[in-house]
């Protein structure tokens, strides 16, 4: 294992994070497409992050993860009862696990890759943040290389240029910020 990996951490989301995205489904075709689309698409991360070459850990929002979806996973439950409070006690406890490199992914994510996930955490060996945005003005993933705690209260997680509005806290910071490729939105069951 290459050294730098012992000191990296990926955070992955299991809920339904793009709620416009799977919002707007359910309005068009119903609750339990919004639903097929949402675990198809987690499913597919799951198989496309099988194999990595660095810690991971999945959190889920208060329920079981799907038996089985995660193999050789640990699954943390979210604490929070805000977006915000979820992601940032799950950033402050990888942190104070003593990881270096922290990225949080949707879970949701299917096009994302290892070689995707490893680029970002190259990039923090040398830059404070990395993002990777999708194509509707929000994130897949998000990185630091320390935790600030400040971009997260300076965003409303749930809206849906929540990627733009990262980028700007980042910029006010006067930090550096690395992006990794824009990856779309899967909005239809294939």
């Amino acid at each position: 294992m290459i050294e730098y990996r012992k000191k990296c951490c990926l955070l992955i989301f299991e809920e339904e994070s793009d709620r416009n995205t799977y919002h707007e489904i359910s309005e068009k075709e119903g609750a339990d497409k919004s639903k097929e689309l949402y675990y198809n698409n987690l499913k597919n991360t799951a198989m496309a992050l099988k194999e990595l070459p660095f810690a991971a850990t999945v959190w889920v929002n208060g329920k079981e993860s799907i038996p089985g979806l995660w193999k050789n996973k640990p699954i943390e439950v979210m604490r929070g009862s805000t977006q915000t409070e979820k992601i940032a006690f799950a950033f402050y406890k990888a942190f104070g696990d003593g990881y270096r490199k922290v990225i949080l992914l949707k879970g949701d994510c299917p096009e994302v890759s290892p070689a995707l996930l490893e680029e970002a955490f190259l990039a923090l060996k040398i830059i404070e943040f990395s993002i990777g945005l999708n194509d509707r003005g929000g994130f897949y993933q998000l990185g630091m290389n320390q935790f600030n705690p400040t971009i997260m209260h300076h965003s409303d997680w749930t809206s849906a240029d929540i990627g733009k509005k990262i980028i700007r806290s980042i910029g006010e910071l006067k930090m550096a910020l690395y992006k990794t490729k824009m990856l779309p939105v899967i909005d239809k069951l294939q």
